[in-house]
């Protein structure tokens, strides 16, 4: 499996590395399966992902040898009010099982990080996917936007359902399980602004990506599950 190789020269990164290298794993609370190690519960792989609070890492759970996606949150650089962000994604996520929506495993927390084990998705974001067919001047066919449009309106309609809503909908936030099969292979994911509501409530805050924002977000208007 391919090592990852640090950039040290980023402090964050540096030190969210060591977590994963085993030298912080002491750290890990008691009910991470009583004291078992991380190395003993999975082979850890190459780094998926990185943002400013944290990494995504390939990981191999060794009793199932099944392969997951592991989000790592260093909460010693986040607010109170950041850490929630990540805990209301975990708590969301647990309410919700969908063909359309990544799974989410399991949370574990310590005093320092918040690791989140969810579904991993091998075809990468559809970004990326939209990007590699502009690139290679390759059009996506009607039948395979088809595919990918009403697999996220099934994802939408399914945690409309349960008074969840997203807010941040946009070809970032969409994964594929894989590219060569984009039947029901799509899913939402990343539901750090997601938020569960009750029937006749309503909101007015901006939130999400600009380019993506629905129109009432954009115009300041009220909104709730029914026209997000």
């Amino acid at each position: 499996m391919k090592e990852y190789k640090p950039n040290i020269s980023n402090p964050l990164e540096k030190r969210l590395i060591d977590v994963l290298k085993g030298s912080l794993l002491n750290e890990l609370p008691l009910d991470f399966i009583e004291t078992v190690f991380f190395a003993d519960l999975f082979v850890r792989g190459e780094v998926l992902g990185a943002g400013a609070f944290g990494v995504i890492v390939r990981v191999t759970e060794i009793s199932t040898n099944m392969n997951y996606a592991m989000k790592i949150i260093a909460r010693e650089i986040l607010r109170s009010d950041e850490i929630q962000v990540y805990l209301n994604e975990a708590r969301l996520l647990s309410l919700i099982d969908h063909d359309n929506v990544i799974k989410m495993k399991k949370v574990f927390e310590s005093s320092n990080y918040i690791f989140i084990l969810m579904e991993i998705a091998e075809g990468g974001s559809l970004k990326s996917f939209i990007s590699t067919r502009e690139i290679s001047r390759k059009c996506i066919t009607d039948e395979e936007c088809s595919s990918i449009i009403k697999q996220i309106l099934s994802g939408l309609d399914y945690i409309h359902k349960h008074k969840i809503i997203h807010r941040d909908i946009s070809p970032s936030n969409v994964l594929l399980r894989s590219r060569s099969c984009l039947n029901n292979g799509v899913l939402i994911v990343d539901f750090g602004l997601g938020i569960q509501i009750d029937e006749e409530e309503a909101l007015n805050c901006r939130c999400g990506t600009i380019l993506y924002m629905a129109p009432e977000q954009l115009n300041g208007d009220k909104y709730n599950k029914v026209n997000n």
